[in-house]
């Protein structure tokens, strides 16, 4: 499908989701203006340094960046890898397990 290049990364963008964790839903007006993209990285380019980037990562990115492209009716995102953001993670709740949080000893 797409193939990014040099320094780009090719990402597909989630669904918008217009509920909080807490179960509040939000107007699409504020969902927008305070939630950045995030996607699945489905390509890397040959010279994005960074090894966490990795095709089947989830990232958040820069609300405005890249380019945005419709191929097959899913939205797809090609960017810069320094416009990514942060790497999510599937487990919501790393921070509060117990082995995580520091010791006062």
């Amino acid at each position: 499908m797409f193939k990014a290049v040099r320094n780009k990364v090719v990402l597909e963008i989630f669904d918008k989701r217009n509920e909080t964790r807490s179960g509040l839903f939000l107007p699409v007006t504020i969902n927008n203006a305070f939630v950045p993209t995030a996607g699945i990285v489905i390509s890397v380019g040959s010279r994005v340094p960074y090894k966490e980037i990795v095709v089947g990562a989830k990232v958040a990115v820069e609300k405005y960046s890249g380019d945005k492209v419709q191929s097959d009716g899913r939205d797809f995102l090609i960017l810069n890898y320094q416009d990514v953001l942060a790497i999510l993670s599937d487990d919501a709740d790393v921070a509060t397990r117990e082995e995580d949080k520091p010791s006062l000893i």
